[in-house]
């Protein structure tokens, strides 16, 4: 028994010698196994993603973005984009019968119900009211509609619906968010050269994009936001002196922790001219106010960006064909290519049986015959 009693016993291969400590990390772990089965049981309860198995193998390929697998319901993005299609027909928020054929048939499956329900409105209401739910007048409702996607999702995948849609697969807020972003690129790459870029290749600098201060209401224009003068000038200042407070933070940051020295910013915040795409992101999509315009300030704004955002554009192409054909030239490819041709068309020779098709030598008379022929015959 003795032997027994100081044999070390193993814990998640650690080794626990002592009886006391052994019993103490065998409680904690039947406590933290408790915790975390009550956790589960919660979310499982709220409807909330469950607790991964293999935390690492989380994102497989049999789970859509859409589509949560594991729990048989959508996804929070997959819900906002069946809600979409549901304002898209339905309206007054509901759905009656005809909106509802006619989404089936935008979506190619007229058939999908059976003709004696699908032909008869009296058939649906009784079909949709014992399965899904419906209003007092017989209508879906959102929370019904979803239900009935949620029925259908194993044989018509909601990627399918929305793709013959025309619809985007990225919510509306990721939608906005790469808009911006290529927005952003768009604007800062129309004055980078291959020189700069080159340029800092050489010095081993990465580039990064930036939007000069007075460009941002063509900024705003290019993501779908009107934007007044005034307005662009408060922006500016609560932007930069935005910058300057993170980089309060960050250096007493650095101060408090000795790992934080090595971490550095690719945003100068003593640059009070550029927006940075990494600072200015996150800026733009947060509660900052949004200015109210009347009709004719929004359409004069509108004309105004629209405009100059075509000049913009035009000058743009031009600018690039020039480049592109100087520097054809500038390689002389144009100059071998055309001697390439001209040695072609030396080396035709004509067939024998053809008339030849070298002009006629020219002499001072050839100029003057058909002079003469014509006052010869007047």
């Amino acid at each position: 028994m003795a032997a027994e009693s100081a044999t070390p016993l193993k814990i998640e291969g650690i080794e626990v010698g002592e009886p006391d400590e052994r019993n103490k990390l065998l409680a904690k772990r039947k406590e933290l196994v408790s915790l975390l089965r009550s956790v589960r049981r919660s979310l499982e309860t709220n409807r909330k993603p469950l607790i991964e198995e293999q935390p690492f193998l989380a994102t497989e390929t049999q789970y859509s973005f859409l589509w949560d697998g594991r729990t048989g319901r959508f996804t929070e993005r997959g819900a906002g984009k069946v809600h979409e299609i549901f304002e898209r027909f339905g309206s007054d928020g509901a759905m009656d019968y005809f909106q509802f054929r006619a989404y089936l048939e935008m979506v190619g499956r007229p058939a999908e119900l059976p003709a004696y329900i699908i032909d008869y409105s009296e058939a649906w209401r009784c079909y949709v009211y014992d399965l899904f739910g419906c209003d007092e007048v017989g209508r879906l409702t959102a929370d019904a509609f979803l239900r009935y996607r949620e029925r259908l999702e194993p044989k018509h995948p909601l990627e399918f619906d929305l793709i013959k849609l025309g619809m985007n697969l990225l919510s509306p807020e990721l939608e906005a968010w790469e808009k911006h972003k290529r927005s952003f690129v768009s604007i800062a790459d129309e004055s980078v050269t291959e020189e700069y870029l080159f340029a800092l290749r050489t010095m081993g600098e990465a580039y990064v994009p930036r939007v000069p201060g007075r460009e941002l209401q063509l900024l705003a224009f290019d993501s779908g936001e009107l934007m007044t003068q005034e307005q662009r000038e408060w922006l500016q200042v609560v932007h930069w002196n935005k910058n300057a407070l993170m980089d309060q933070v960050r250096v007493r940051y650095a101060k408090r922790n000795k790992f934080a020295e090595h971490q550095k910013s690719e945003i100068d915040p003593t640059d009070r001219e550029n927006f940075h795409m990494n600072s200015s992101i996150g800026w733009w999509f947060s509660g900052r106010p949004r200015q109210e315009l009347r009709s004719f300030e929004k359409g004069a704004l509108n004309f105004k960006f629209a405009s100059y955002r075509w000049l913009r554009n035009t000058t743009r192409v031009l600018s690039d064909t020039i480049g592109r054909l100087k520097s054809v030239v500038d390689r002389r490819l144009l100059t071998r290519m055309l001697r390439h041709h001209r040695r072609r068309i030396s080396n035709l020779h004509p067939a024998p049986f053809l008339p030849s098709l070298s002009p006629p030598p020219f002499t001072p008379a050839s100029i003057f015959s058909p002079l003469r022929q014509e006052v010869g015959r007047r």
